[in-house]
């Protein structure tokens, strides 16, 4: 009898931690034919402790940062620092219809600058804003600023072990239609942006009411706790 056959089922724990299907994304088939878990894996260790080697400096990351957990465990504290201050979410909305959106832009602008520096592309305070200003190239910056900026702020959500506090998709949809021709300036800037930006100064004012973060072996607590 084989030891498929032996199984009582096709999701059974072996005596060794094994099983005989993956249960998931990630599962891996080791020597000796079981399934184990991602967190198991030895190649994750290995090329986790390679790749954080190469980009010990701050902001030397890949911009795939933002959309993969690269940053080991022992790596994150450092990357969790931050000088955001709260701001009324109301003023931000209706700011951003009074000066046509440009308060938002400045307002946010500035905030790069108080955000640690973690891709190596990470735009400066100067650049989020002025390179708004360039005639063409805008069209592109809208969606690299605002998008970055929307990675950002949701890396440190990630960073304290909490979902994604910005939707990106939404983020993605504002810029999509703030560059259409006569539809961008009236429901684009006046009404999807106002939303965003409330979005994104009520993640900003809660990022700031945090307290200081420890990692904790491979979870983070509140220091103090």
């Amino acid at each position: 009898m084989t030891d498929q056959q032996q199984e009582p089922s096709s999701g059974a724990v072996q005596s060794n931690g094994g099983r005989v299907s993956p249960l998931g994304p990630g599962w891996w088939q080791a020597s000796d034919g079981r399934w184990y878990p991602p967190e198991l894996d030895p190649r994750r260790a290995q090329n986790a402790s390679g790749y954080a080697s190469a980009h010990m400096v701050a902001g030397s990351w890949p911009a795939d940062v933002y959309k993969f957990d690269m940053i080991p465990p022992d790596q994150r504290e450092r990357y969790m620092a931050h000088s955001l201050r709260t701001f009324p979410v109301w003023a931000v909305g209706v700011l951003n219809v009074f000066t046509l959106g440009i308060f938002n832009l400045i307002h946010f602008g500035l905030m790069h600058d108080r955000l640690p520096r973690v891709a190596h592309d990470d735009p400066s305070a100067g650049k989020a804003i002025g390179f708004q200003f360039i005639p063409f190239f805008n069209y592109y910056w809208i969606f690299f600023n605002s998008l970055r900026f929307t990675d950002r702020i949701n890396l440190q959500y990630r960073l304290r072990g909490r979902p994604d506090r910005v939707p990106r998709g939404f983020v993605m949809a504002c810029c999509i239609v703030f560059v259409i021709p006569y539809i961008g300036a009236l429901v684009g800037l006046l009404v999807l942006w106002t939303i965003a930006a409330c979005m994104l100064q009520t993640a900003v004012n809660e990022l700031a009411t945090y307290g200081s973060y420890q990692a904790v072996g491979y979870g983070l607590r509140q220091a103090g706790n």
